[in-house]
């Protein structure tokens, strides 16, 4: 959900364009992990900077019993919700992910200072492929 698509399409657009069968556990998980997504969210908070807060308490529970989240959370705040550090954002997502809980992030970004990037095509060249995902991101599609 997170790049727009619900698991039927990626499950759909794997079985239309693999080469070869892909194995039904691997669809499930899809469809499991994608159901995940979304019931932890990461969003700012006007006093404790950033939380975590569950839709599913059974869920916060079981991902707060985990050794590799507890360094990265603070206060439990309420039952649903969970303070986290601000420098420990990309961590989190990436332990929740790897915990098969992916989360929603919401805290959106801070604009920062502009830095000029050029790139010398010296003897190669962008791609069609890679010039695309340059022009989404540019444009706010990442």
């Amino acid at each position: 959900r997170a790049a727009g698509h619900d698991a039927e399409q990626v499950v759909d657009a794997l079985v239309e364009y693999s080469r070869y069968p892909v194995p039904h556990a691997l669809l499930v998980d899809i469809a499991e992990t994608m159901a995940r997504y979304g019931r932890l969210t990461l969003s700012k908070h006007p006093v404790h900077g950033l939380v975590l807060t569950s839709t599913d308490r059974p869920v916060l529970e079981e991902i707060l019993r985990s050794k590799k989240v507890q360094p990265l959370v603070g206060a439990r705040l309420d039952p649903d919700t969970v303070a986290v550090h601000p420098s420990e954002r990309g961590q989190i997502k990436q332990t929740l992910l790897k915990l098969g809980w992916p989360a929603e992030d919401l805290a959106g970004y801070v604009d920062g200072e502009a830095h000029p990037i050029e790139l010398a095509e010296d003897g190669w060249a962008l791609r069609p492929y890679q010039r695309q995902a340059v022009e989404g991101f540019w444009h706010g599609g990442s």
